[in-house]
């Protein structure tokens, strides 16, 4: 049994991280538990904070994991002694020319998270901006997603997908097959549950 996890807002910390950089360079709070995925800057278009999440991420190796998320994932990889698989629709190079790729910032950060108490093995899948189902290894029966629409197309291949709570998705309609979560330590009871019963 392989289990995926999406990295931004279910392992790295993203929504907090690009909070605080767009108050710092823009001076405007964007808040946390937005209703609404897409950022909005009043009196910017939809573009301008488009391209400011974007030099966002090519800082994203500041970002730290989310709260307890890597210590139970580690809990998860004893109980399954299966890889962790990470599949991010990040892309490869970024999106800021000139920059070290994001490729190399997320594979640091995840080697720098992922050690001493907290290590495990793993592997990262960069979906480059495509749908994440499209880059799912055959064996991968579940996933952790924070993103409802991805969560619903992931669904399409995979067992069970599991959808961490955001505000973003609180009027989202799932498929039969996405369970809605509060965090990731529900779905290690979820699958020690499972797995006592096979």
């Amino acid at each position: 049994m392989i289990i995926g996890f999406d990295l931004d807002d279910v392992v790295v910390n993203s929504e907090t991280f690009i909070r605080n950089y767009i108050l710092k360079k823009e001076g405007y709070d964007i808040g946390l538990n937005r209703e609404e995925y897409l950022i909005k800057i009043p009196g910017h278009d939809n573009k301008y904070a488009d391209d400011l999440v974007k030099e966002a991420y090519s800082h994203i190796e500041e970002a730290g994991p989310v709260k307890n998320a890597l210590q139970t994932i580690k809990k998860i990889y004893e109980l399954t002694n299966q890889k962790i698989i990470f599949i991010t629709a990040r892309h490869i190079t970024g999106w800021i020319p000139g920059k070290v790729t994001l490729k190399k910032k997320t594979i640091d950060w995840l080697e720098e998270y992922i050690s001493g108490s907290n290590k495990f093995q793993w592997d990262v899948v960069f979906s480059n901006g495509h749908p994440k189902s499209t880059v799912l290894p055959k064996e991968m029966k579940y996933f952790v997603e924070d993103v409802a629409y991805f969560a619903n197309d992931l669904s399409k291949k995979l067992e069970t997908v599991f959808l961490i709570d955001k505000a973003w998705n609180k009027y989202a309609m799932i498929e039969s097959n996405v369970i809605r979560v509060k965090n990731i330590d529900i779905v290690y009871l979820f699958l020690k549950k499972t797995l006592k019963y096979q």
